[in-house]
């Protein structure tokens, strides 16, 4: 007999498939696999008529660009049929979008249990933000409130400005540096080295006496254009932004003496509104659960399975957020190739055969199918896993273990700078996946494996008892949970010189680990990751936090990690390639696709940040301070 907390078996008759497809700013997406204009030729449409005619209904939540939001009902009944609801234009990233779906299938079909697959993109862990309160910073001038990571709570003097232990850095010439990025002296403009005073308007001038023209830019010797707005042409062809401060090729300037570079367009530009990353961003982790909770109240059900097919979201943040309303969840640790949904009548075509199966059995199949589809495209590599969600316990009670006894080791050791180069070092042979859009799995990616990271320092760290049994603990409470795991070079590569090798059996999920490599380059979601108590200083900047990071040490284990670490900038990653499934792309040969061989490839080989931490490591100071 099953435990009273055990899931119930999955039958295909007691079961109703929802989906979630939030694609309305992604036009790769939206007109997959080709060039489609028409919303009924997507293709996820005929894979979901199939899983109905499999004898399970189906409701769809489907958002285009340039179209109204579409609630699609296809019953086993007729397959062939599409019920079409006009929803206006819904924000898909906000809960009261998913907790209709769900209140909806709910309504519709009682007594159904719910199988929830979440398309789109995925991040790993994405925090809530409350953009009223960074922008309320913003007037202040404070954006460096929260640019500043490490101080969940800081300190405020009277004025309640924060106070920070390490000094701002200074321009040459005198220029203070806001943390928020750029330089500004009175009348906002930047005083570029050489000392050019600020004029009213905004503009800075030159060395050379170049004039202001209407708005505030300045003409650049040589004849640089003044675009709408103020800010001035530099050679090379940097954009300028709203507010007048130049923007140098690539995105925002670095300042000299250490100042945060801001690429691409925000977190914060000087002058201008606080923007943030929001292009095919999912929804947030914490509104997820609220979404999940709020869907689901009063129905005294859980979700039977979810399938997070986007890229990134097999991951120890979201699973924890996600495992009080569902049995079983599956998704991928790394990269998912969009394929409009083909793999799902596969899934159900297996349910309706096996008769009945374990949610976890379910959950798995997803995964499953999708690499037995994408596998026979090649070049498609996979790493995605399958639990039950009540393992999550004892996953999270396992990184709190192992986060208190690496606490204990860096703050009572003798070496601290030769116990975090330790650390440093299992963290970089640990497997990470690709945040920064290079494709090469290394530093600054900023998600690392889980499993891969307690694996690598239960190995390494043994001469540390307490370290090294709660590695080997976490060990086990991750044991099983991967599923699939390819070798192969991503078709994203035009080269095919980059291997994905994912064959370690030391995978299972993934966790933000900002800056892996102490660089001081901060993903730009630390600071919000770090702030587990927002609302402490004088603007709340998030709406909520997920309970993993007040649950645990893991964030106190950061910290201390980079106590010692000089931040110098924030990152927002550009636009990636989007990840759809494609066929006829040229294989790698196969004697390039060896287990732990990393593949020839054009410089830098290896990677920068793997070059220099080798470097660091191979130091060992005879004295430690």
């Amino acid at each position: 007999m099953p435990s009273d907390n055990t899931p119930l078996p999955v039958q295909a008759q007691d079961l109703c498939l929802l989906v979630y497809a939030p694609f309305g700013d992604d036009y790769a997406l939206s007109r997959y696999p080709g060039d489609n204009t028409r919303w009924r030729d997507h293709p996820l449409l005929a894979s979901l008529s199939e899983v109905a005619a499999s004898g399970v209904p189906v409701l769809a939540m489907l958002d285009l660009p340039g179209e109204p939001t579409r609630l699609l009902q296809i019953d086993p009944a007729a397959p062939a049929a599409l019920r079409e609801e006009i929803c206006w234009k819904l924000d898909m990233a906000a809960a009261p979008s998913l907790s209709g779906l769900l209140q909806t299938a709910l309504a519709r079909y009682p007594g159904k249990r719910l199988a929830l697959c979440l398309e789109g993109h995925g991040s790993g862990y994405l925090p809530a933000i409350d953009k009223a309160g960074l922008m309320h910073l913003h007037e202040l001038g404070r954006l460096g409130d929260w640019q500043r990571a490490g101080q969940e709570q800081a300190p405020f003097d009277a004025s309640g400005r924060s106070v920070y232990e390490r000094g701002v850095p200074t321009l040459p010439g005198g220029g203070p540096t806001l943390p928020g990025g750029g330089p500004t002296l009175p009348g906002g403009g930047p005083t570029l080295p050489g000392g050019g005073p600020t004029l009213p308007g905004g503009g800075p001038t030159l060395p050379g006496g170049g004039p202001t023209l209407p708005g505030g830019g300045p003409t650049l010797p040589g004849g640089g254009p003044t675009l709408p707005g103020g800010g001035p042409t530099l050679p090379g062809g940097g954009p300028t932004l709203p507010g007048g401060g130049p923007t140098l090729p690539g995105g925002g300037p670095t300042l000299p003496g250490g100042g945060p570079t801001l690429p691409g367009g925000g977190p914060t530009l000087p002058g201008g509104g606080p923007t943030l990353p929001v292009s095919h961003a999912s929804m947030p982790t914490w509104v997820l659960g609220q979404a999940l909770a709020a869907g689901l109240q009063g129905s005294g059900s859980r979700l039977a399975v979810l399938h997070l097919a986007n890229c990134f979201n097999m991951s120890v943040e979201v699973l924890h957020t996600v495992a009080p309303y569902a049995d079983a969840a599956s998704g991928y640790c790394s990269t998912n190739y969009f394929s409009g949904a083909a793999s799902y009548p596969a899934v159900f075509r297996r349910l309706a055969q096996a008769g009945s199966t374990a949610a976890v059995t379910l959950a798995g199949w997803f995964v499953e199918e999708n690499h037995r589809l994408l596998s026979q495209r090649g070049r498609h590599p996979l790493v995605g896993g399958a639990l039950e969600l009540r393992r999550m316990a004892d996953v999270t009670r396992g990184v709190e273990q192992l986060s208190d006894a690496l606490l204990q080791e860096l703050r009572t050791t003798r070496h601290p700078r030769r116990s975090r180069r330790r650390i440093e070092s299992a963290v970089v042979k640990a497997q990470q996946y690709d945040t920064s859009g290079d494709l090469l799995l290394e530093g600054p990616d900023q998600l690392t494996d889980l499993h891969s990271l307690a694996h690598c320092m239960a190995r390494d760290l043994e001469d540390w008892p307490e370290v090294h049994t709660a590695a080997l603990a976490l060990c086990r409470a991750l044991e099983g949970i991967k599923r699939v795991g390819d070798i192969d070079s991503p078709w994203m590569d035009d080269r095919g010189e980059i291997v994905w090798d994912f064959t370690d059996p030391h995978l299972a999920m993934n966790i933000f680990l900002p800056d892996p490599t102490r660089s001081g380059q901060w993903d730009w979601r630390t600071p919000f990751y770090v702030d587990i108590n927002p609302g402490q200083g004088p603007a709340r900047l998030q709406v909520g936090v997920v309970p993993f990071l007040q649950e645990t040490n893991w964030v106190e284990f950061v910290r201390e990690y980079h106590a010692d670490t000089v931040f110098r900038a924030i990152s927002v990653p550009g636009l990636f390639t989007v990840p759809t499934a494609r066929h006829g792309v040229r294989p790698v040969p196969a004697d390039r696709l060896v287990p732990g061989q990393r593949a020839a490839r054009q410089a830098p080989v290896p990677g920068p940040i793997a070059r220099r931490v080798a470097t660091m490591l191979a130091k060992d100071d005879p004295v430690d301070d």
